[in-house]
């Protein structure tokens, strides 16, 4: 079902990129569609343009790919697989590197590949460390990022015939991660969410940040899930934690597990922006997850409330 969603914003996006002499950074939450959107919609395109096969040079990092060669993590062998394939130095080629953050020192590789003319290159990332808060100077100021988020609402019913609001109920329920298209049932669709949690993102988080407290963190998991959408800040999570879930941590652990989560794209913060001066420092923000559907599923399907919640990129 996911190969009759095209994803035209995204799509476009990359379309008005292409050539800018800039890496394009195509960041957002793993299994979001990021690799879909370079390997099967932008390289159609590509191809329908008159780009030969050839020319387009896709490697993917992905531990959970089956068929990823590990050996091309090595810097040193990478950069030679790609430039074994870079034969005409009059022809346009494109490199599209998924996952790229599991690549040590991959910042040089990257900035060597698109120091040459007739290369255009595209990498993807799920986790901001290295592919947002320090785009700048990483990328020496010729990084282009965009973000790519679950699917939309709009997104999820272009391949679907149902009545709309049979989709909603089942959006605002399950969520738009495109995977959970490929799950029939309930039991299906809840045991997929759970996997993603448990099996993806925390443990994502945990073993690149080296957390050492996983059920402090899984706690606060559930607490910025169960305050979707309420004004909230460090000091008012660890009295959460403490009061309700009996998890104790300091103020400044807790804004730094915020920020892993942040930073693997599970979680937006939105501040006021109608506060001035010395108020501005008081960090009270409202917490999102990125996808209502990983939001239902930590809670167990408990709290669904749609007036809370933020639909990112959901125009009807």
């Amino acid at each position: 079902m996911t190969n009759l969603i095209e994803r035209p914003v995204y799509l476009q996006k990359l379309i008005d990129r292409r050539g800018n002499g800039e890496v394009k950074i195509v960041t957002g939450s793993r299994r979001c569609g990021k690799s879909w959107l370079l390997s099967k919609i932008y390289k159609k395109w590509l191809l329908e343009q008159g780009v030969r096969q050839e020319n387009i040079i896709s490697v993917s990092f992905d531990m959970e790919d089956e068929k990823m060669d590990e050996k091309l993590l090595d810097p040193q062998v990478l950069k030679q697989y790609i430039f074994d394939r870079i034969t005409n130095d009059n022809e346009e080629y494109y490199v599209f590197l998924d996952e790229v953050q599991e690549v040590y020192n991959f910042e040089k590789i990257v900035n060597g590949i698109n120091s040459h003319e007739n290369i255009d290159v595209y990498i993807t990332g799920s986790n901001s460390k290295f592919l947002s808060s320090e785009i700048k100077t990483i990328f020496r100021g010729r990084g282009d990022e965009i973000r790519v988020y679950p699917l939309s609402f709009k997104e999820f019913c272009s391949a679907r015939t149902e009545d709309k609001r049979d989709l909603w109920k089942e959006y605002y329920t399950y969520g738009g991660m495109p995977g959970i298209l490929k799950q029939k049932t309930r039991e299906q669709k809840v045991s997929y969410l759970h996997r993603l949690w448990n099996k993806t993102y925390i443990d994502d988080v945990i073993d690149r940040n080296n957390v050492k407290n996983r059920r402090a963190l899984e706690s606060l998991v559930d607490a910025l899930c169960s305050s979707l959408g309420s004004l909230t800040n460090p000091s008012r999570v660890k009295k959460v934690l403490k009061n309700i879930q009996h998890t104790d941590i300091d103020e400044e652990t807790v804004n730094s597990y915020i920020g892993y989560l942040v930073d693997a794209f599970l979680f937006e913060g939105a501040k006021r922006y109608n506060i001035k001066g010395n108020k501005y420092y008081e960090s009270l923000c409202k917490y999102y997850s990125v996808d209502v559907g990983l939001r239902n599923a930590r809670l167990n399907f408990r709290q669904q409330e749609p007036n809370h919640i933020i639909w990112w990129m959901s125009e009807l």
